[in-house]
């Protein structure tokens, strides 16, 4: 009982910590937050730019394995992120000339990077194998070449 209720606590911290002054909501366990906002891709620091953040029980317990992932036009760097099966992957994700996209299909995870800004993803790996990493936006003639990999090792 005593874990229920620190657990609730917490959690209901987290919730009014993370509001900012527009009120987003929380949807399918992201908040958008408005914040000084570090592009560890890029070496440079954005304010006031909205990311996406996964909030949810892993996140309030335990440590993630953090991931710097660069887009540009056209590859991802690096080209592979290795990562043991249960682990907890953070990735900052960041674009350094166009617009790019992250898609993972196994995991579900689809999601664009503006411009010179940054991406928060957070996600459990809990499906061993290798998956590709593909820009899922448009982003010129050599868009199709932009292919990284996920290794989730047993």
């Amino acid at each position: 009982m005593r874990y229920l209720l620190s657990f609730l606590l917490v959690f209901g911290l987290v919730l009014t910590a993370v509001a900012d002054e527009n009120d987003h909501m929380m949807m399918d366990k992201n908040v958008i937050m408005d914040r000084e906002t570090m592009i560890k891709g890029l070496g440079m620091i954005k304010k006031g730019q909205p990311f996406v953040y996964s909030l949810d029980s892993y996140h309030l317990f335990g440590r993630a394995k953090e991931f710097n992932l660069t887009a540009y036009q056209f590859d991802f760097f690096p080209k592979e992120i290795k990562v043991k099966k249960g682990d907890r992957v953070r990735l900052f994700v960041a674009s350094t000339d166009v617009k790019h996209g992250i898609f993972i299909k196994e995991y579900n995870i689809n999601v664009a990077v503006e411009k010179e800004s940054v991406k928060v993803i957070e996600f459990v790996a809990d499906k061993p194998g290798e998956f590709e990493i593909l820009c899922s936006v448009f982003c010129g003639l050599g868009h199709r070449n932009m292919k990284a990999k996920l290794i989730v090792q047993k």
